[in-house]
């Protein structure tokens, strides 16, 4: 064997005896313990009714992983590491809500979502000093007379 050959073998030996005495291995429980993966489970229910609400689009920010709720309002995320998350709840007609939590968690998630209020946008009210059909307009427009308006505002 020539002396270039044994000098490799002799360093890579050296190299491997140097990454265990720096490096020791981790103790049987421990390596299980940084192995293990959790299960998060929860519900979503409407606020004012407890009604579970079913089909709502459930997100983990920092994995990106979704589910969506089943019929009884119920979700489940599977394989997580432990650590932290954000959970993201949307669903239409309702606001969205994020929930931070830990993984394990102590127990099932339950989140209530709030109905998204009616007229959460300015209403803008124009005039125009000639008629003008509803069915002309692009968007969604009332027509309000004269005697309407002193009515409503008491003069």
């Amino acid at each position: 064997m020539p002396h270039s050959a044994i000098f490799n073998i002799i360093a890579r030996f050296c190299l491997c005896i140097l990454f265990f005495v720096q490096f020791p291995t981790l103790p049987a429980a421990e390596a299980a313990a940084a192995m293990e993966t959790y299960t998060v489970k929860g519900r979503i229910t409407h606020s004012d009714s407890g009604e579970a609400l079913s089909g709502v689009a459930v997100r983990l920010v920092e994995s990106k992983d979704r589910a969506v709720t089943d019929e009884d309002g119920r979700f489940i995320f599977s394989n997580l590491d432990a650590g932290a998350y954000t959970l993201v709840a949307s669903f239409y007609q309702f606001v969205e809500q994020r929930i931070a939590f830990h993984v394990p968690p102590d127990q099932d998630l339950e989140i209530e979502l709030q109905p998204t209020p009616l007229y959460q946008e300015t209403i803008i009210v124009t005039a125009a000093p000639w008629a003008v059909d509803r069915a002309d307009v692009a968007q969604s427009a009332n027509v309000v007379d004269t005697s309407e308006i002193t009515a409503r505002s008491g003069l």
